[in-house]
């Protein structure tokens, strides 16, 4: 049985905040007790509070506090890493996550924000917390501004890796995809990726490029019925 998904995103700006919010919200229809863990942030609340902690656990009204959902700023990761504490460090993220996952029914993990160059240092640090945690993933990839042919290969590239680290993906997402390229990209789709995969095509909305919490949750309302359906 599943207690958590680990969403990993390719690059900056996929969509992960999005989708998030709109996972949180699917699974509370199912159990009351949900958890939201965002094991590395980018700065210390003393400097500032991380938007997307603050928006689920306000929205959401979860029962959680914030200092339960994070466990290391994104320079304190490197420098673990840096001294050669990977595993101090990985000791940590389990343990906060082991206590969620003994109180909660449902654990939701977001993987951490892409930052300056770093691009590398999130790829590598979500990968390796999501097989630590034994956590299936979601693969999220965004679309904007590709073609079907660097989109699917993105994709694959995406999926391959987390396969040759041992794990387990549920679903790869495309997001912000031009509404016109959605056929084929699913066709393509359904050839590269295992058919036993679920794989999901968002197309782009201009009106979730400021949205509210509202919108993003009527967005993923919508696509949970349209999947249902087929």
């Amino acid at each position: 049985m599943i207690k958590s998904i680990y969403i990993a995103p390719a690059a900056p700006y996929s969509g992960k905040s999005v989708l998030t919010l709109g996972l949180v919200n699917m699974i509370l229809g199912k159990t009351a007790k949900v958890a939201y863990f965002k094991p590395v942030i980018l700065a210390p609340p003393a400097e500032q509070l991380d938007t997307h902690i603050q928006t689920v656990l306000s929205h959401f009204q979860l029962a959680q506090r914030y200092d339960e959902c994070w466990v290391f700023t994104r320079n304190q990761a490197l420098q673990y890493l840096h001294d050669n504490l990977q595993g101090l460090m990985l000791d940590a993220i389990i343990h906060r996550y082991k206590e969620l996952e003994n109180n909660y029914d449902f654990v939701i993990v977001e993987g951490s924000d892409f930052a300056g160059g770093g691009s590398a240092f999130e790829f590598s640090m979500n990968e390796l917390i999501a097989r630590n945690l034994g956590s299936p993933a979601i693969l999220l990839v965004s679309g904007e501004g590709k073609s079907i042919e660097e989109m699917a290969q993105e994709a694959l590239n995406f999926y391959q890796a987390y396969q040759d680290k041992d794990i387990r993906v549920l679903c790869v997402l495309v997001n912000k995809v031009s509404a016109e390229l959605i056929p084929q990209l699913n066709e393509v789709l359904a050839k590269l990726l295992p058919d036993s995969l679920l794989k999901a095509v968002v197309p782009k909305d201009h009106a979730l490029e400021n949205p509210t919490v509202g919108d993003i949750l009527r967005r993923y309302q919508r696509i949970g019925v349209q999947r249902d359906r087929q």
